[in-house]
């Protein structure tokens, strides 16, 4: 499967392995377009086996065009309502995106009602306030997604269960399961 590239073209390496990076334009957030990416990357478009399994973690998603908006991507209602209806088309992320960048952040906190940002004073960090719940509440149908990847990527238990395990760290979320 060839690499996709955002926007301007680029790839990048993220960690010193290869990072997929998809960026969708500003049109395409404003139409709600996902065509471009599930005809690369919707479940029947991918492939099997360990060219799949080469994907797990090694995705990037962004959005273009909203730089000159001073609010939160997640804040925005454009934005959040994008990626709310992009996960009914396409709940995998939790098998694809890099568990180093905050896309996959993004995109969730877009699904959650209650999210609040905190800015301290003569600070550029912004400290992110949701309901825990509200975020566990997703947490099976995202896991059953990853899950049907995992198989189809041929994914051992083991590897099924540290995925599952850096996920929720990712989400600094309990995880108490014994490895199979």
């Amino acid at each position: 499967m060839d690499q996709a590239k955002c926007g301007s073209g680029r790839q990048c390496d993220f960690m010193s392995s290869q990072v997929i990076v998809f960026e969708f334009s500003h049109r395409e957030v404003l139409q709600r377009d996902y065509g471009r990416f599930l005809a690369r990357f919707g479940f029947h478009a991918l492939p099997e086996g360990q060219e799949l399994r080469s994907l797990r973690g090694a995705m990037v998603l962004c959005v273009a065009g909203f730089d000159s908006d001073r609010r939160e991507l997640y804040e925005v209602p454009e934005v959040r309502e994008f990626f709310f209806r992009f996960h009914q088309e396409w709940p995998f992320a939790l098998y694809f995106c890099a568990l180093q960048h905050d896309s996959l952040r993004l995109m969730t906190l877009c699904r959650l009602a209650s999210v609040a940002s905190v800015k301290t004073d003569g600070s550029d960090r912004v400290r992110v306030n949701y309901d825990v719940t509200e975020l566990l509440r997703l947490c099976p149908v995202d896991l059953f997604a990853m899950n049907l990847v995992c198989e189809r990527a041929g994914l051992s238990e083991l590897e099924i269960f540290e995925r599952t395990r850096d996920v929720f760290a990712y989400w600094c979320l309990p995880f108490h399961a014994s490895p199979p």
